[in-house]
């Protein structure tokens, strides 16, 4: 046998919490009895096939394993059916969202998973064998119950598999030993307000501590608070008791009350573990730092997690629908594919090669659409009132019933026909986003369907809910249904939209009316070079593996749960909101006068982009502002030589001053114009690299073991002055310029 060292430190995970599920579990009893009984009679407890498949009235259900039943009753001779009891208990009713939220990451007793790779289980439907592999708190039970005689395991067994208290000493002994197992479990409360808390045990029993009753209920309880809010339910957490909405201090000594929090404190002490953050809308991404800088797929990603509307414009053929194809190839969810038909069993790969994510809808612009009839469809009366949807209502739909998966609308070729004349109800939508309550709210594209009359609105209904039963009261999809009746049809938080755009003679240009609600990114160039090596899907594999391995982000999460009001992540920005807001002073002073001039949109939007570009791994905010005015200020330019010139009058040497424009610098590169005063006033801005973007990237690399790569980015690096450049070249060969050339 041989001498060796220890093998170097395993880098582990956070598990992933799990705070929004909506599967809930209970009967902790019964759960943890069964739970023992098949772990004492099992050889190898790391990975235990506890249950098998059968079929009960043409539905798959599960039962325990044969192989162990023998044992069982053998064992616990004296528990009378005690295999039925078990079979009875969550472990083979409850679906595995729930058995693993309540078994793995509230109890750690273990994890838990399917026999045969990735299955689905939905409430009240098909169970499928699972099996478990135990931790090491399985061995402190088993050491404490052991200790008692034969007898009173049995009573405190049967008595638990039943679901029953047992009136044993073993019952207040593995209270007090399973609330050490809970301690740095996390879980989530979702005000009203749309803030949200997550918290421990320790902050439960902190308030309590100072006489106060805890509230745990505003709106909806999901996730691991669902169990908890069970296990106290039955009585299970020493200490602790449920009134109504709130948890209470049971009558008993205060000391035992402040032993308990403290301890608890101290063993919290000595775990390792980075809480979630308090605000899924802010979620930074330390990890992608540096990483991604100026990769292209992150600033597609930048834009989408600023505002859900985009256009990709370019000359046909630079691949921008299948950009937004593979954008939905990222973020699908396995779940979600099975349910629309997925049967392979390698999904990490299988999901680059879906030709339809579910999560993904591709409509084609007719040049003959003058409203919005071919967009939200219209009331007929033909041959009886009913209500005709289109596949864009019908995607709209879907995405509501999928609220934690991003789904990307693509309306192809979307300026063959005036955007303005069928896209009007989304244009409004998109800026009337708000929180009503803590909940996602848009003005309705189709008003509530109650409104048309109850027999056009179930018709409505039906129509779009065709195998819905009215019975299912614990479908998810009935508060959909009860959404679209009375507040119609509003926009998911969820959704995203991208058209895709050619410019040319063929096609309507934008007003700003559509460029002022959509982030503008340009595809244009083609490099034959790499054609053959094209990096999109690598650059997109890499960025989801590292929302994977990084315990602080995800990406399906950063692109449904946005920020909507800038001035409540304005102390996360620091000094880069004034930053960015003294550039858009100098902007708006040179635009003062003119069409061009920005409003509080362009503002607000602005700073939720700068912090979006910090959240993808974007550090440097000269970069992240050179990216914002490619999309949002420069697409506004467009004219003649008259419509863009600065004459010698006193109005316009006032607005230049007020610009901070360098006269004798702007005309280096031509007549002094809108063009030649703004490129003079970006190098002048953001031409320089900031020495605190160089300290926090250094930092970043620090932490992460990187490279430390620059990102101050030099004059002739601005993308921005790159495209103004572009602009003053066909100023002067057409006398008339657009950003989309």
């Amino acid at each position: 046998m041989a001498e060796v060292f220890p093998s170097s430190l395993i880098p582990r995970e956070n598990p992933n919490l799990r705070l929004g599920i909506k599967s809930s579990l209970n009967s902790f009893r019964q759960i943890i009895a069964s739970l023992y009984a098949i772990y004492t009679v099992v050889d190898i407890p790391t990975d235990v096939a506890y249950s098998e498949e059968y079929t009960n009235n043409g539905t798959t259900a599960i039962r325990l394993a044969s192989t162990f039943s023998d044992s069982l009753r053998k064992k616990y001779a004296n528990i009378d059916n005690i295999c039925d009891y078990i079979n009875d208990s969550p472990l083979f009713k409850s679906q595995i969202e729930a058995l693993q939220v309540g078994i793995e990451l509230f109890l750690h007793l273990g994890k838990i998973s399917f026999v045969q790779g990735s299955r689905q289980e939905r409430t009240g439907k098909e169970r499928y064998a699972k099996r478990i592999s135990f931790s090491d708190k399985m061995l402190v039970l088993d050491a404490y119950i052991a200790a008692y005689s034969k007898d009173e395991i049995n009573r405190w067994l049967s008595s638990w598999l039943k679901g029953n208290n047992a009136e044993s000493r073993i019952e207040i002994g593995l209270k007090n030993i399973l609330s050490t197992f809970i301690i740095d479990c996390c879980y989530k409360i979702k005000k009203s307000d749309g803030t949200e808390i997550v918290f421990n045990i320790e902050n439960i029993y902190k308030e309590l501590e100072d006489g106060n009753q805890v509230l745990f209920k505003d709106g909806e309880i999901v996730g691991p608070m669902r169990v908890l809010n069970s296990y106290i339910d039955e009585e299970l957490l020493p200490d602790v008791r449920k009134n109504k909405n709130t948890f209470i201090a049971i009558n008993g000594e205060e000391s035992d009350l402040k032993k308990r929090k403290s301890m608890m404190s101290i063993s919290l002490d000595l775990v390792s573990r980075r809480l979630p953050t308090t605000d899924n809308a802010s979620i930074k991404s330390k990890s992608l730092s540096i990483k991604y800088l100026r990769n292209r797929v992150a600033d597609y990603l930048t834009a989408l997690r600023t505002k859900p509307f985009m256009l990709l414009a370019g000359i046909s053929g630079t691949g921008k629908s299948r950009i937004v194809r593979k954008l939905a190839q990222a973020t699908v969810t396995e779940e979600l594919q099975r349910a629309e038909g997925y049967k392979g069993n390698y999904w990490k790969n299988d999901r680059w090669t879906l030709h339809s994510p579910a999560n993904f809808e591709l409509i084609q612009v007719k040049p003959n659409w003058h409203n919005s009839m071919d967009v939200i469809g219209y009331l007929s009366n033909i041959p009886s009132p009913h209500y005709v949807f289109t596949p864009f209502i019908e995607f709209i739909v879907k995405a509501w019933q999928h609220p934690e998966v991003p789904f990307f609308l693509c309306l192809d070729e979307m300026n063959l026909a005036p955007v303005e004349e069928y896209f009007a109800e989304f244009l409004s939508a998109i800026e009337s986003r708000s929180f009503e309550g803590g909940e996602y709210m848009t003005d309705p594209i189709i008003k509530p369907f109650n409104s048309f009359g109850e027999d056009v609105a179930n018709t409505m209904v039906n129509t779009l809910f065709p195998s819905f039963k009215a019975c299912d009261t614990e479908s998810e999809i009935v508060k959909v249904i009860t959404h679209l009746r009375t507040r119609g049809l509003t926009l998911p938080k969820n959704l995203i939209v991208i058209g895709t755009v050619n410019m040319d003679e063929t096609t309507f240009s934008f007003s700003r009316k559509v460029l002022d609600r959509a982030m503008s990114v340009e595809m244009n160039e083609v490099d034959y070079d790499s054609f053959l090596t094209d990096t999109t899907d690598d650059e997109l594999k890499s960025i989801v593996k590292a929302f994977e391995e990084n315990g602080d982000a995800d990406l399906n999460t950063l692109l449904v749960d946005r920020h909507i009001e800038a001035r409540k992540i304005v102390e996360e920005l620091g000094d880069g909101a004034q930053f960015a807001i003294d550039y858009l002073k100098r902007v708006n002073a040179l635009f003062e006068g003119t069409p061009f001039k920005l409003g509080y949109r362009a503002a607000n939007e602005a700073l939720i982009y700068l912090q979006a570009s910090h959240e993808f791994g974007q550090t440097d905010r000269i970069a992240a502002l050179d990216n914002f005015t490619l999309m949002k200020i420069l697409s506004r330019i467009e004219g003649d030589e008259t419509k863009l010139k600065i004459t010698d009058s006193e109005a316009d040497k006032e607005r230049i001053a007020n610009a901070g424009v360098n006269v004798d610098a702007a005309k280096r590169y031509g007549d002094l114009n809108i063009l030649t005063a703004l490129r003079n006033i970006i190098t002048g801005q953001l031409g320089e690299a900031d020495n605190a973007d160089i300290n926090v990237a250094e930092e970043a690399a620090t932490e992460i073991g990187d490279e430390i790569v620059s990102t101050g980015l030099s004059k002739k690096d601005l993308l921005s002055v790159k495209k103004i450049d572009s602009m003053l070249s066909q100023l002067k060969r057409d006398h008339f310029v657009s950003y989309w050339n």
